[in-house]
This record gives structure tokens, sequence and C-alpha cells, in this order.
């Protein structure tokens, strides 16, 4: 079904739904493309002013004692004309949206499209091809691998630093995991140099970008940027 907080509420609230198999459902499903959902440029900034949607269901459902996960079976950016994005803004953005989701509790994200159509020109991260021809693979494939290398399992995920400062966005997460050290994203309009010494006690950090390029930097040193990077100890 189709809802808002509203109509949840009083979905849950309604007496037509008593009985043993209330609420009746067993996920919250949403559609998430921030490029086109009445949203300014769908960037980092336009995320944090729009809500937090996950949090607002989730609030929206406690008062009636339900607790289910919330997961996103369509999120997507596009990589022109359909948006102000481009190659690499889609990139970034891949990695900023499914971040900024997981770290408001959803539990499970699909990203929509795979791949370039003629009904959906842009929104792929392999650009169309002729039958019988291997698609190219753009910027924003190399950042969803990325992301699925570094990230895959993770246990939980806290919200270091969030928001706007000044003209500026950042975002810093710690993303925790039972069998292995723990991965940082952070970006920063500002290109700040962040300092992790206070989560992380090895003198230097392997940083790698959002299509795999690494390098070693000093723990209380790690330069960001518009771009979001993964941090962890060495």
């Amino acid at each position: 079904m189709l809802l808002d907080g509203n109509f949840l509420n009083s979905f849950l609230s309604s007496s037509n739904l008593e009985g043993s198999f209330y609420p009746y459902f067993d996920i919250l499903d949403m559609h998430y493309y921030p490029d086109v959902d009445g949203i300014t440029n769908g960037d980092f900034s336009d995320l944090l002013s729009r809500g937090d949607n996950a949090q607002f269901f989730t609030s929206t459902m406690q008062p009636h004692s339900v607790s289910k996960p919330i997961i996103i079976t369509e999120m997507g950016s596009a990589s022109g004309p359909d948006s102000d994005s481009n190659g690499t803004n889609q990139a970034e953005r891949l990695v900023k949206y499914y971040v900024y989701s997981f770290s408001r509790g959803v539990k499970s994200i699909s990203w929509f499209f795979g791949w370039d159509s003629s009904m959906t020109p842009n929104w792929g991260i392999l650009k169309q091809a002729a039958p019988g021809f291997t698609p190219t693979k753009k910027t924003s494939f190399f950042s969803y691998k990325s992301l699925s290398q570094k990230l895959s399992g993770f246990a939980s995920v806290e919200k270091i630093s969030e928001g706007k400062i000044g003209n500026f966005t950042e975002g810093v997460y710690k993303f925790n995991f039972s069998e292995r050290n723990p991965i940082y994203v952070g970006w920063s309009e500002s290109n700040k140099i962040l300092d992790l010494s206070p989560y992380i006690s090895t003198p230097n950090v392997l940083v790698t970008d959002i299509i795999g390029g690494a390098q070693t930097k000093e723990t209380i040193k790690v330069p960001i940027s518009k771009s979001p990077v993964f941090i962890e100890a060495m």
C-alpha cells in the first residue's frame, strides 16, 4: 500500500485491524529518489532538509507497540539530464544515500536501476548496450562495488558528525562489524581535515575512495572532501 505517516497512524489505530495477526504487515517499504522527489538537487543538504522518513515511520509505529523493519526496494539517482547529476555526482550520491539511510535504521536497500534503458536513460550504473555487447561500467558501478566490499555485513552504524557547517554539509559515520574492525565513511564539502584519533588507536589509516583507490594517511590528518571515502585502521 502507499501511505504517509498520518495514514499509517490511522491504519494502526483502526479497530477493524484488531486480532491475532495485527498489524497485518511484516515490513514497511520506501521508494527513494531524492533527485526527483520534490528536492532541489538531490545532494546531501537536501537529504538533511527533507527529514528522516525512516525514523518518522518508526516513531509512528512505536505508540502502537509495532516494530517492523524498514527497507528501500527502490532508490536511485540519475547521471544525466533527468536531474542536475552527472556520472561523478551519481557515484557520490549512491554512497551518501546508502550511508544516510543505513544510519536511519533502514535494514535493506536495492539500487534502481542496474543499467540504462530507453525508458530509464541515465539511471543505471551500467550504460545501455546493444544486444550481444557488454555494457560499459559507469563510475557509479565502481562506487557501488566499493560500498559493497567495505560495508557488507555491518552490525550497526553510529553517526559521528552530520549536518550543515556554515554553507557546507558533511557526514561522518562509523560502521561496526562483529568480526572485524570498524570502517568509517566520511565526506565534507568544506574539504576539512578529520582527526580520528579519538576512535582509532593506530597511527595510520587506510583511506579508500569511491572507485577503490587507496592511500595511507595519518589518523590525526585524514583529508575528506565532497566525495565520500572509506577509512579503516591499519
